[in-house]
């Protein structure tokens, strides 16, 4: 394995593709986990 030549981690991220990711919005919500006694849960 070749040491990074460049600043940061090596990585390459496809702005364009993130762009794209972010415009399509995000629709997730917290899962709701109870306990046996049906007291609220953490994850």
């Amino acid at each position: 394995m070749d040491l990074p030549t460049k600043p940061g981690l090596g990585l390459i991220i496809d702005e364009d593709k993130v762009k794209e990711v972010a415009m399509e919005g995000l629709n997730w919500s917290n899962p709701n986990w109870e306990n046996y006694d049906g007291t609220k849960a953490e994850w």
